[in-house]
Order: C-alpha cells, then sequence, then structure tokens
C-alpha cells in the first residue's frame, strides 16, 4: 500500500514539473488551434448563434487563395468548391485573388475577387451558404460593409469608395480620397474615418465627399477600427510606434482619448472587434489578445495556446459569454470567453455644463466659482467640485505641487502641469496635462471618475458632460 502510494505522488511531482501539462490551463483562459492555414480574413455569419456558419479565405506558401467553410463553429471545415453560373472553379487556382467577403442582413452572402489570367474582376452572390454563386457585377472590392439596404466599398482597380444599390449590381463613385487597404471604418452612410498618406486620420460628414484631418490623435496613424455598440460607437486609431498606443472614440469622432493598456504590453495592435456593452478586443503583432469588458479601462491579455502574429480577430456573443477567433499565419484559433459577473455599483448622475457656473448631482443644483470650458478639443471642469461631486476628498500639496483624491481604498495624485497621475500606485498617462485658470486646477474629468469608477458621457448637444 505504502508503494503505491509513493508512486502516485512521484508521479503526481513529476507532472507538476513538466511544462505544457494540463495544469496551465488553471492559469487562464487558452486558446484551441481550429484550423493550421495561414489564415487571410474571418467571416462570422450574422446568425452564428444557430447556424454556427463562418468563412475563412487563407493563403498558402504559393501565395495561392483557398476559401473555407465551416458549419460547427470551427470544429471541422470543408474547401469552399466556387460554382458561380454554372462554372466549377476549384482551390487553389493561381489566377483567383479572393478579396473580401460580406453577409448581408438577409443572410446572402457576396464575395469579391479577381481572375489575374482573364484580368476579370467579378462581385458574387450566393444564397445557399455558399454552395452556388451568381455574378451580379464585374468590379471587385475590398473592405466591402453591408449598410442597411447598400453597399460600400473601395473599388480594387481605382481605389476608390463606391456605393452599389440594393443588389450590389450597380455601384456609384462616393469618393475620391485615396485610401489604404483595412483603414476605413464606415459608423453610417454619413461618418466614416480612414488613414490617409499612411498616417494621417481623416474623417468625413459628408458620406465621403469632403475630409478633413481629425484633431486629437498623433500623425503617426497606421489602422482604424470601428466597434458598433448599443449605447455608444467606438473608434479605436492604433499608432504606428513599438510600443501599444492607440486612441479612442466614443462620441462619433468628436474627441479622442489616449488609451491604457499597462506598461507590460508593448506589442503594436494589428487589429480589433467589439461586442455591445462594452466588451473590446485587441490583437497584436505578438501571440497577443487583450479582452476587455468596460470599454477599455481594464484589461485582460490572453496568449495561453495562440502562436504567431494576430491578423484578423472576430467574436460572437453567446449569452453570458462570447466566441472569439484569432487568425495568425500559423492558423485559426478559437477561445470561448466567459463573462464574470461583477456586481454593479448605481453612481449618482453628475452634470457640469460648458460655460456655466451651475451643476448638479443626483439632480440637485449646485454652484462653483469656475465654469467648465473647453480647450483643444477637451472640457476641463474644476477638480474642487469635481471631488466633492463624487464624493472624495482632496488636499493640496504646493511645495511638491500636487493634489491627491482619495474616496475609501482608491488614492488618485494628480501633479501639477503634467500628464502622469497616479492611480493606487499605477502610473496612468492622460493626453493632455491639467491647468490652473483663475486660482483653480483644472483637467479634463474621465481620467478622474473612471479611476473612482464612474462612467462618463458627453452630450453634444447641449455641451454636457454627464457622469454616472
Amino acid at each position: 500500500m505504502k508503494k503505491t502510494t509513493y508512486m502516485v505522488v512521484a508521479l503526481l511531482l513529476i507532472m507538476l514539473s513538466l511544462p505544457g501539462q494540463a495544469f496551465a490551463a488553471a492559469k487562464g483562459p487558452t486558446f484551441t488551434k481550429i484550423s493550421a492555414n495561414n489564415i487571410v480574413g474571418i467571416y462570422v455569419s450574422p446568425g452564428f448563434s444557430d447556424d454556427k456558419m463562418l468563412f475563412i479565405i487563407t493563403k498558402d506558401q504559393d501565395k495561392n487563395n483557398s476559401l473555407y467553410r465551416s458549419k460547427d463553429g470551427g470544429l471541422s471545415w470543408e474547401q469552399n468548391r466556387l460554382f458561380i453560373d454554372g462554372f466549377s472553379r476549384d482551390f487553389p487556382d493561381n489566377s483567383l485573388i479572393l478579396c473580401d467577403l460580406v453577409f448581408s442582413e438577409k443572410g446572402s452572402i457576396y464575395l469579391s475577387l479577381n481572375d489575374k489570367d482573364k484580368k476579370v474582376y467579378s462581385f458574387v452572390k450566393s444564397d445557399d451558404q455558399g454552395e452556388t454563386w451568381k455574378t451580379v457585377n464585374n468590379n471587385a472590392f475590398y473592405n466591402l460593409i453591408h449598410n442597411g439596404d447598400s453597399f460600400l466599398g473601395i473599388d480594387r482597380a481605382t481605389k476608390r469608395l463606391q456605393k452599389s444599390d440594393s443588389t450590389g449590381g450597380k455601384w456609384f463613385l462616393k469618393s475620391d480620397v485615396p485610401l489604404r487597404n483595412n483603414c476605413m471604418v464606415i459608423a453610417d452612410s454619413q461618418y466614416m474615418l480612414c488613414v490617409c498618406n499612411k498616417t494621417i486620420l481623416m474623417s468625413s460628414n459628408t458620406g465621403g465627399q469632403s475630409w478633413e484631418a481629425v484633431n486629437g490623435v498623433g500623425t503617426d496613424i497606421t489602422d482604424v477600427f470601428f466597434l458598433p455598440d448599443n449605447e455608444q460607437n467606438i473608434f479605436i486609431a492604433s499608432d504606428s510606434s513599438k510600443v501599444m498606443k492607440a486612441y479612442s472614440s466614443m462620441d462619433n469622432g468628436k474627441s479622442w482619448q489616449l488609451m491604457q493598456f499597462g506598461s507590460e504590453n508593448k506589442a503594436k495592435i494589428t487589429c480589433a472587434a467589439g461586442l455591445p456593452g462594452g466588451v473590446i478586443l485587441i490583437g497584436t503583432n505578438s501571440n497577443k489578445v487583450l479582452i476587455s469588458e468596460d470599454y477599455g479601462k481594464t484589461w485582460t491579455t490572453v496568449s495561453a495556446g495562440i502562436s504567431g502574429a494576430i491578423t484578423d480577430i472576430q467574436c460572437v456573443s453567446e449569452g453570458d459569454s462570447f466566441e472569439i477567433f484569432a487568425a495568425t499565419s500559423a492558423g485559426l484559433f478559437d477561445l470561448h470567453y466567459v463573462v464574470e459577473k461583477k456586481e454593479t455599483i448605481k453612481h449618482q448622475e453628475i452634470k457640469f455644463t460648458v460655460g456655466h457656473k451651475e451643476y448638479s448631482v443626483a439632480g440637485e443644483t449646485r454652484q462653483m466659482e469656475n465654469s467648465p470650458f473647453i480647450n483643444k478639443g477637451k472640457v476641463y471642469i474644476p477638480l474642487k467640485y469635481l471631488a466633492e461631486a463624487i464624493g472624495a476628498q482632496v488636499s493640496y500639496d504646493e511645495n511638491k505641487r500636487k493634489a491627491t483624491l482619495t474616496q475609501g481604498k482608491i488614492n488618485v495624485v494628480v501633479p501639477l502641469q503634467s500628464k502622469k497621475i497616479n492611480v493606487n500606485g499605477k502610473t496612468v498617462t492622460m493626453d493632455v496635462a491639467p491647468i490652473i485658470k483663475d486660482g483653480r486646477l483644472m483637467l479634463p474629468a474621465s481620467y478622474i471618475t473612471e479611476a473612482f469608477g464612474y462612467s462618463i458621457e458627453w452630450l453634444a448637444k447641449t455641451n454636457t458632460v454627464r457622469i454616472y
């Protein structure tokens, strides 16, 4: 009996000492490889919860594209032979370039492709989950978006933004702005963003007819992403620097905030996705995926089980969890991520209005000596009244030129005229520094309120900052 016990103990010790064993999974979420192909793009059916269908476009060592389809959430795959207008095209086919794929709201699938040998572009449609295809237009597009009753995309030949009719058969020129592939996002028929000249972020409020440079972001922007949300649309513009640097906007591009990822994350952002309710996913040029459940306030880094730079990332909601699909040159990886249920704290509503010395806390009107103002696109609020509104104690150290806010276990130190504040020992970099006006320390509210667990919203119609 003793001999058997010793053998069991010895076996357990050996297993614990070996890397990569099942015990590693207990450390956190782990990706599972579901395809070994070099993935170019992931395309998830809008009805994924019911049909479990997704497509991937792959590229082999000879740079030939293939189209694969899964009807069971990625557990099994079949190479999707293209049966177009009664003629079959088998993969791999070194003359075919698959440009993009998009689902319509009614469930049809549209594929854009280019036949290099015949010098023919095609925009084809399938109504039977990719079994057969019919040509609807003799052009090829990328950055395809189905926007209600029409399509928007970049013409592969002219590199210009075009819009189609409801069938996708007729396309019309929308914009002459030169756009780099994967650097354009469309919020609606009027508002869109793009990266021009490889570094400048530009916006249009006229459906692409006119463009202007975006203020509040750097001049080395490489990519821009759009994450639709029920509450507020989220835009993310990533910087070309080697450290992880990006800006986000949650008010349709009116203002931008420097995102905080933590000093340990130094990779470059390559892709992004999101789900309604504040879920943001960030793919990087390392094997890391960053996950936030609170609009980017806090992040969970997942790298277990995945290898290679992330080239595309998609996600779908599955009740209290969501399915994440991440593509790399090493394959397609899947993660079933369970959302941790957190206690919801209901804060009282606070409102500050630009140019007004009155502000409100839980509907009660209060007075202050200074009024909020806008400077370079940022709304500055007196720190004293902001602290009082959220119930924090504030003290000033004139010798060290800093202010300290305290509430419960939260401690925030704000040095004067410095972009770096300290939240419970952790440095947070703001995109602007506090300033002193009429004897009062003033700064944008978001960094302070978020440190104390509040959310913030800009109400453009009344020039009001809403804190809740």
